[in-house]
């Protein structure tokens, strides 16, 4: 995947948080709320796909009518869909194989999905996060990454992760449209703000028209939960 053009960007928001920020709580549920939702996708809905194609391809043997063939090209787009839409609810890698993978796995998904080049420049190892912060800092990506494709049309995205003794940094770049200093932050950014701020953190929003897009997020790794 190739790197997104870094461009500076005229107007920037600070980390500031008001008095009435998304609440942690409702993040809280929100993400249970999403894992519960994946689980039942993966392990009801998707298995019943399969079993279904099973029993499709059983059919298949003995019959040679083309309409199975459709109904079986239906029922496997419909399992890639379903799991497509768990993976983006709740990724099991992140409990499974951790922020690492699961940010890079998220990351060639994205890029396969919308044709939005997508590089991804993360260490080999990262802090040992529980998951809470594991969580938040994946939601943040992906609240980037879909904001830059909903919204920003952008055509190339960078991922760039690092941390030292004290501090973790993550930042996402786009080279979209960006937006005015004055527009006012919709509850993406608002959310992952409150996000950050439970982790102690600060949250930098840097963006101009036609001048694309820079979140970084910084958090403390003695006060990271």
């Amino acid at each position: 995947m190739n790197g997104a053009p870094r461009k500076r960007a005229p107007s920037s928001t600070s980390s500031s948080v008001p008095d009435n920020s998304l609440s942690a709580r409702i993040l809280e549920a929100q993400d249970n709320e999403r894992r519960r939702i994946s689980r039942e996708l993966h392990d009801s809905v998707g298995q019943s796909l399969t079993a279904a194609r099973l029993a499709l391809g059983k059919l298949k043997q003995k019959f040679t009518d083309a309409d199975l063939d459709e109904v079986d090209r239906r029922v496997d787009e419909a399992l890639n869909e379903v799991r497509t839409v768990s993976h983006l609810l709740h990724p099991a890698s992140l409990e499974l194989l951790g922020l690492r993978s699961s940010i890079l796995s998220y990351a060639e998904e994205f890029e396969r999905r919308t044709g939005i080049r997508t590089s991804v420049d993360v260490p080999d190892a990262l802090p040992k996060f529980d998951d809470v912060t594991n969580t938040a800092l994946f939601r943040i990506i992906q609240e980037c990454l879909t904001n830059a494709y909903r919204h920003a049309q952008a055509s190339a995205i960078s991922i760039r992760i690092g941390f030292g003794a004290e501090q973790f940094r993550m930042e996402v770049v786009d080279d979209g449209s960006g937006f005015q200093s004055h527009a006012r932050e919709g509850v993406g950014i608002r959310g992952m703000r409150e996000r950050v701020r439970e982790l102690g953190g600060t949250l930098v929003v840097e963006s101009g028209e036609n001048l694309g897009t820079s979140v970084i997020a910084t958090i403390p790794l003695n006060q990271s939960r």
